[in-house]
């Protein structure tokens, strides 16, 4: 199965991490925490603009990129921010604290980013396509161009040098390749460093390649046990290394500098190589899932997979405890959350108190008939004999707080920015009221923007309560299908993914088959308007040319005196011949 994610990362203390998918025809970056219950924060991308590689880079001053920023703030915001690769020569600048692209460096040509490294605190290197290589000050801006000796795909900042990997690492040093490492028979796919002295390489292969920065042969070679490596990570002490397979696994290696010998059946020949101590498997509801990258921190392994398409679900474990673990580890978990609300019954959660709210009732058919009659009913005459006996101040009734509650937000709505964010808000507490007030919106544009803003996994819910707004008003379905529609055309791809959807969006089904059932007879109607229209105008028509021809002299015919010869009528002349 393959991976939703294109790029993926941890920043360098693993408390945050970036990954960046595709959503129908964009590219979409999502930062999330690992630890905290802060909500991730994920940014949309313009449709050229395809994402080829990431790094998270160390604390970067913003406000010396933008003079306008600094006089706008008057103070400096240092944070962690993460450079990315295009796949048109673009360098972009994201900030995860004010989710935005805070610079741009597009003058380095129009071929893609092949990879980026650190090279120093603030200083990133670029490779690109062409073998062009550049230095970039994130802080100052500038930037120093260079060649690459060697065509690369993938680069490592090793010692204040570079080594710069195709199937085989090369050590480069001013602008020449000083040292070449034995490679694989496939591109290396990521280096990384594990001390000062030694770093490692992983190919579309099942070995991985422990080098010595002045041996060109590797020192160890770890071997995973059945499929191809795709990532590793490896742990500050240099005495752990973690490899996530093409089948989701994890297998987690110890002693990575000191390999064992084994002798194969040749004499005289041996390999140098290394096997895991132990592996990791997860399975969620009973399912395995793929584990996509891993992040050591001291003595625990944090784990990431994706849940609900391309939500990440973390978890730690701790892979030594006064020695490495030696037996094979299945963690078996719950989903992180309900899929597209798969338990919920009639619209609601059965383990919820039984309540019954008019402006919250599930409906799944019908019209609203709330204006077909306005007779006082039982509950009413209660309802005012309750407010009689009551004191004056505590007589403000639903409607008119709920009538002071629209008027205050619509007054924030129409602040540039505010809609998307308080429609997310109220999806994000299942606040129906609120998502009723945001639903009135007619501005296609306004409408369009919010739900591209939207996070996919508050789509389902989007979609729910516009199922059940279109059965109680049906009055309303014009403005109600633009939401649907731009819902289903923005978030589509992550929809198809949700399991028992279409369970939980009968009512909206019922809507839409209920109009698509009326056009028929709605053509058909119309059809015999057109028709008796036409007969009408034809009957304008004949009747004013039968008063025309009445004005015309007329000729009289005479059937006795027409003869008849040899089948043919003759006339008065042919007779007198």
């Amino acid at each position: 199965m393959p991976s939703p994610y294109l790029q993926t990362a941890f920043n360098a203390s693993g408390t945050q991490f970036a990954a960046v998918f595709a959503a129908l025809n964009c590219h979409r970056l999502r930062v999330s925490p690992v630890i905290s219950t802060q909500p991730a924060q994920e940014f949309q991308f313009d449709a050229n603009i395809k994402i080829t590689t990431l790094l998270w880079s160390g604390v970067v001053d913003q406000t010396i990129n933008s003079k306008k920023r600094k006089k706008q703030t008057g103070s400096h915001a240092d944070t962690e921010v993460i450079v990315l690769g295009t796949s048109t020569g673009q360098i972009l600048v994201y900030s995860p604290a004010s989710n935005s692209i805070i610079n741009k460096y597009v003058e380095f040509g129009t071929v893609q980013v092949a990879s980026l490294c650190t090279r120093t605190p603030g200083v990133v290197a670029a490779l690109f396509a062409d073998q062009t290589l550049v230095d970039i000050d994130l802080n100052t801006g500038a930037n120093s161009t260079g060649t690459a000796p060697v065509d690369g795909v993938c680069m490592l900042s090793f010692n204040s040098q570079l080594i710069i990997a195709n199937t085989a690492p090369h050590l480069v040093a001013d602008g020449e390749v000083r040292t070449s490492f034995m490679g694989f028979a496939s591109n290396i796919k990521q280096l990384v460093s594990i001390d000062s002295h030694h770093f490692a390489a992983v190919a579309e292969d099942r070995q991985i390649l422990v080098y010595n920065i002045k041996n060109p042969a590797p020192v160890n070679t770890l071997v995973c046990p059945s499929v191809s490596a795709v990532s590793i990570s490896v742990s500050i002490d240099a005495e752990g290394l973690a490899a996530v397979t093409e089948d989701g696994q994890v297998h987690v290696f110890s002693d990575i500098l000191t390999p064992m010998s084994d002798k194969s059946g040749k004499k005289g020949r041996a390999f140098a190589h290394s096997t895991p101590k132990f592996a990791i498997d997860v399975n969620v509801s009973g399912k395995h899932v793929l584990v996509q990258l891993t992040k050591f921190a001291d003595d625990f392994l944090t784990l990431v997979w994706p849940e609900q398409g391309t939500v990440p679900v973390f978890d730690r474990v701790k892979w030594r405890d006064d020695g490495v673990r030696t037996e094979p580890l299945v963690l078996n978990r719950d989903a992180a959350a309900p899929l597209a609300h798969e338990n919920l019954v009639e619209g609601r959660d059965p383990a919820t108190a039984p309540a019954y709210a008019e402006t919250s009732a599930s409906i799944v058919s019908g019209e609203n008939v709330a204006h077909l009659s306005d007779d006082e009913t039982l509950a009413d005459r209660l309802d005012a004999l309750e407010k009689t006996a009551q004191p004056k101040q505590k007589q403000t009734t639903t409607s008119q707080t709920l009538r002071s509650r629209r008027t205050d937000l619509q007054q924030q709505l129409e602040q540039p920015g505010t809609f998307a964010t308080v429609l997310s808000q109220a999806l994000t507490m299942n606040d129906k009221q609120l998502v009723e007030i945001c639903l009135e919106e007619k501005n296609t544009t306004t409408i369009r923007t919010s739900i591209a803003k939207l996070e996919p996994q508050r789509a389902a819910a989007l979609l729910e309560h516009l199922a059940t707004t279109m059965a109680r008003s049906q009055n309303r379905s014009d403005t109600l299908l633009q939401w649907v529609r731009y819902t289903v055309v923005i978030h589509g791809g992550y929809l198809v993914t949700v399991p028992n959807l279409l369970k939980t969006l009968a009512s909206l089904h019922s809507a839409l088959t209920a109009k698509a059932a009326a056009l028929p007879k709605l053509l058909s109607l119309l059809g015999r308007l057109e028709l008796l229209e036409e007969q009408l105008e034809v009957r304008d028509l004949e009747g004013t040319e039968a008063h025309t021809s009445s004005l015309e002299p007329q000729i009289v015919y005479d059937e006795s005196e027409v003869v008849i010869v040899n089948g043919e009528e003759a006339g008065d002349s042919d007779m007198s011949e």
